[in-house]
């Protein structure tokens, strides 16, 4: 999919250069990114992915999904999304990325005091 494709469902977007380029995977973690990843900066109880940003960006991240600007590199040529929470942003993009499989889950819930094991087993 085209970063064009994958990023024009938010409103909040920045061009860079790399617009017409094949994203090759979403990243939340920088020592992962590859050139053509998309990286999602997510603040954590310990780590704030955005201290991780100018590594993603040297490791040929062509898209950032981030809440802040703050620790973004000058020289940084490719597509910059602002979002107020990157985790639900990183749900929207990855549903987008992978063509909404959730759309295609059907989904049973078993309650109950007796038999829910039997049940989950006979329904494979």
């Amino acid at each position: 999919m085209k970063l064009a494709q994958l990023l024009s469902i938010f409103s909040q977007l920045k061009w860079g250069e790399y617009s017409l380029n094949e994203v090759v995977s979403i990243c939340r973690d920088s020592r992962l990114v590859v050139p053509g990843s998309v990286y999602v900066a997510i603040r954590g109880q310990q780590l704030d992915g955005h201290k991780f940003i100018a590594e993603a960006c040297q490791a040929g991240a062509i898209g950032l999904i981030l809440e802040s600007e703050s620790n973004l590199p000058s020289n940084y040529r490719g597509a910059v999304v602002l979002v107020n929470n990157t985790r639900v942003a990183l749900n929207k993009l990855a549903g987008r990325y992978y063509g909404n499989p959730a759309e295609n889950l059907f989904c049973v819930g078993v309650t109950g005091t007796n038999g829910k094991t039997t049940t989950a087993y006979l329904t494979e």
